[in-house]
């Protein structure tokens, strides 16, 4: 977690057996008996609110019956970004995005659009956030704003 502390979720191996075959609430029994701190639970968007409000980027919701890697959904809030096309990497296909102000927002993969794309373009990209760094988290391309430039 970012505060440093470890909290297990899963459990896949238990004194040396491979349990990831057996079904999530039996895992967790086994997780139970471990001294590592459980997560917290609790119901739907709340659940996964209070995860994100803590620094989380998201949550993976299990079916109880399933076993490991089975029946995964992975939950995460993504939020979309106006940003301007400052730069071309032809040989990724990439963009570099930047807000209005200028601030650098990084490399987005642009395969679709990217020879229509021109610097000083405004384009849609959604993203998981923005990490420390400043650069969004897994950018994607949505579409061209050729309607609006810099």
């Amino acid at each position: 977690m970012k505060d440093g502390r470890f909290i297990a979720f899963d459990v896949i191996q238990y004194n040396g057996m491979d349990v990831s075959k057996r079904p999530l609430r039996a895992r967790l029994a086994l997780l139970d008996l471990l001294p590592h701190p459980r997560p917290d639970h609790g119901l739907g968007g709340e659940f996964l609110e209070a995860v994100l409000a803590n620094g989380g980027e998201g949550v993976v919701a299990k079916d109880l019956d399933s076993r490991f890697g089975a029946t995964w959904f992975k939950c995460k809030r993504i939020e979309t970004f106006d940003l301007v096309v400052t730069e071309k990497a032809v040989g990724k296909m990439s963009i570099r995005i930047a807000e209005r102000s200028g601030l650098d927002r990084g490399w987005c993969p642009c395969f679709s659009e990217y020879e229509k794309i021109r610097v000083g373009e405004i384009v849609e990209v959604s993203a998981y956030a923005i990490s420390k760094n400043g650069k969004l988290r897994e950018p994607r391309f949505i579409r061209r704003r050729p309607d609006k430039s810099l």
